[in-house]
């Protein structure tokens, strides 16, 4: 256990590493694609989705 202080003074950095695993994630899977790009490729209108 640790005292609530140091927890709480510790949050910020346990919520980036968090923040930075999604990120890595997300990097990994490819690069970003519009929505509109999307709606496109399931034959829906782009125009809807910009």
């Amino acid at each position: 256990m640790i005292p609530f202080e140091l927890y709480a003074q510790l949050l910020p950095a346990i919520e980036d590493l968090e923040i930075a695993a999604t990120v890595r994630e997300r990097a990994a899977a490819g690069p970003a694609v519009p929505l509109s790009g999307i709606a496109e490729q399931v034959g829906l209108n782009p125009a809807d989705f910009e």
